[in-house]
């Protein structure tokens, strides 16, 4: 090709940020990394080239040449700002991509046998795992309120009542009687130790963390917590949802005690 050809006579040495090799005869299709088989190419050309293969090449190897090509289109997107591939290009290589995984797993079946599992499971033990002896990464950072709420945002009225009528509703909490499902949680949980296991909480009168000793300056126990909008607080039901009211508070149609949700 004139681009590869182009290349090879201007004898182009590399340069960060400047060429990029480039298999004159694809690795996927029998090239080696021989120097005789590599050339220097600009993004662009570099581009071109494997555009042109998915072009030039029939059956299994333009297969590999559009997966190559995709490879780089996506590639691209992350770490090259001097050439950006067209929408229409794109959408061209997504469908042909999408039709190739279609067709390559017709009637095929990828069940994961037992002895599967336990290879990925010893993979992932001790320091094996790249989280070994690692804190969580989102340890420390307040989590958002009920529905992804920012913490401390308040339920909308109509949000409480509909939520409530839902969860007051036969049947609800049927799921839980599931003597199979607490035999599955039994089991999975024999001889596990919890990620809290040997862990306290303390606190320096300002801020709580859990942790296995008690750092200076801190004290065994969590902050009080004061609920002063629960203070004088009591349960009433209507015979449909339980609300919580103070004495001089309580709505129409609502009566002193809970109702059970779980019958």
């Amino acid at each position: 090709m004139n681009i590869i050809q182009n290349a090879i006579s201007q004898q182009r040495v590399k340069k960060v940020n400047t060429y990029e090799k480039h298999h004159i005869n694809p690795n996927s299709l029998g090239g080696s990394n021989n120097k005789d088989n590599l050339v220097l190419l600009t993004f662009k050309e570099h581009f071109v080239c494997h555009h042109l293969l998915t072009k030039f090449t029939v059956n299994r190897d333009r297969s590999k040449m559009i997966f190559a090509f995709w490879s780089m289109s996506n590639k691209w997107g992350r770490k090259n700002t001097t050439y950006r591939i067209t929408s229409n290009v794109y959408a061209r290589l997504k469908e042909e991509v999408a039709t190739l995984i279609s067709k390559n797993n017709t009637g095929k079946s990828h069940p994961v046998t037992d002895e599967t599992r336990k290879l990925i499971s010893e993979s992932k033990l001790g320091n094996k795992n790249p989280m070994h002896g690692k804190a969580a990464p989102n340890r420390g950072i307040m989590r958002p309120g009920v529905g992804g709420r920012k913490k401390g945002t308040a339920w909308s009225e109509s949000e409480r009542v509909s939520r409530l009528i839902q969860r007051s509703q036969p049947g609800y909490y049927d799921y839980l009687k599931n003597p199979q499902r607490g035999k599955k949680i039994s089991e999975s949980t024999k001889g596990r130790l919890g990620a809290a296991n040997g862990k306290q909480w303390v606190n320096n009168g300002l801020v709580e963390t859990y942790a296995y000793t008690c750092p200076p300056g801190y004290i065994l126990g969590r902050l009080p917590r004061l609920q002063t909008n629960k203070q004088g607080m009591k349960w009433y039901n209507n015979g449909t949802v339980n609300r919580q009211f103070k004495d001089n508070l309580v709505e129409q149609g609502f009566i002193r005690g809970r109702i059970s949700k779980k019958q």
